[in-house]
């Protein structure tokens, strides 16, 4: 598969249930963010949490991120990827299994809104709990 190169800030969105969690953005010190760029803490890429985003841009990534969270019938916790180029968000993918390791966004995302890991991931189990 080929795809189009989008040019443009790495903005990730999580989404809790049916909840806008929050997002970052992440400035890598490599050319892309790649591999070494996500998961070595020596590639040193910069978090930033809050995002630099008028309060408009903000709702409106958050909100993307939301409906197509909804649109294709995702549960539980999802993180949305963009780009953001020219004044543009464009959705590269939702990822259902976010990751959960010390270097993953959704934890650092509700670290930020005040939701321990422990409390996240006890979220996640009951969420998928057939006892609901």
């Amino acid at each position: 598969m080929i795809e189009e190169f989008i040019a443009g800030r790495e903005i990730q969105v999580a989404i809790m249930g049916n909840k806008k969690l929050g997002a970052i953005e992440l400035k890598p010190k490599r050319k892309f963010y790649d591999y070494e760029a996500k998961y070595s803490t020596n590639a040193m890429t910069k978090h930033i949490i809050p995002v630099e985003l008028s309060k408009n841009k903000f709702n409106e990534v958050m909100n993307m991120a939301l409906d197509a969270h909804k649109k294709i019938g995702c549960r539980g916790v999802t993180r949305s990827d963009f780009k953001f180029h020219n004044n543009k968000f464009y959705l590269l993918e939702i990822n259902t299994q976010p990751g959960m390791t010390k270097l993953s966004l959704v934890p650092e995302i509700a670290a930020y809104k005040g939701i321990s890991f422990i409390k996240l991931i006890e979220w996640i189990l009951k969420d998928a709990s057939t006892k609901r």
